[in-house]
């Protein structure tokens, strides 16, 4: 793996944690890109599997095309799973991924977009082939799925904000250390400041931060 590891989603984490026990379970010594599919087909809650569902995947389907590709091995493999010079290149190219969408995390989606710019590597063309899945229209809706508007209705109002340098770096820095986007982590402030304003506006009500045993009171200037 790469020095972009500390970006990855817990779902990656999870879904990485399944390509193992895959490689182990097919009993193959190392673990290619077909691993990685099927680690995420059974972590089953990133944007990968809402991404193949939403283009008509049967991913129950699509796991079983995978195996048919993939010969178990003849014995159990002792010691620690590998990762092919092909998987090595799928974490290259998902770090590249969620950089070209300006992503400060790295997700399943990124993954699943790296594995399709393998031409022809295996999953791509079980996903082309079989499936009519290809880089194009899956980059297209990841790009829906992520920029979509929050409650998915209604008009979305375009607004330019402005925010000091300090303040727009302290919201990058939250937005890396919790995996989400820029946009993301502005929603659910706005959010909590009209949740908090609302609260303000009954009498007798506050709102309160409980940090162990300490209480703070959250009041909005």
């Amino acid at each position: 793996m790469t020095s972009s590891e500390d970006r990855y989603t817990p779902r990656v984490r999870q879904a990485l944690v399944f390509t193992v026990q895959e490689a182990l379970r097919l009993r193959h010594a190392t673990a290619d890109p077909e691993h990685i599919l099927l680690g995420m087909l059974r972590e089953g809650t990133g944007l990968a599997t809402a991404t193949l569902n939403n283009l008509g995947v049967d991913l129950d389907a699509l796991r079983a095309s995978v195996e048919s590709r993939l010969t178990p091995g003849s014995k159990a493999v002792r010691g620690e799973i590998e990762y092919s010079p092909q998987a090595s290149q799928v974490f290259d190219m998902a770090a590249d991924e969620a950089e070209g969408l300006k992503c400060h995390y790295i997700g399943q989606e990124h993954f699943l977009l790296a594995m399709l710019r393998q031409e022809e590597g295996t999953v791509a063309k079980i996903l082309s082939e079989k499936f009519d899945v290809t880089y194009e229209l899956a980059r297209a809706q990841v790009i829906a799925i992520i920029f979509k508007p929050a409650d998915g209705k209604g008009k979305v109002k375009r607004y330019n904000l402005a925010l000091p340098e300090n303040l727009f770096r302290e919201v990058e820095q939250l937005a890396e250390r919790e995996h989400m986007t820029v946009l993301e982590v502005l929603r659910r402030s706005v959010k909590l400041g009209l949740l908090i304003a609302e609260v303000q506006q009954t009498p007798g009500a506050s709102f309160i931060i409980r940090e162990g045993k300490t209480e703070r009171q959250l009041v909005l200037l």
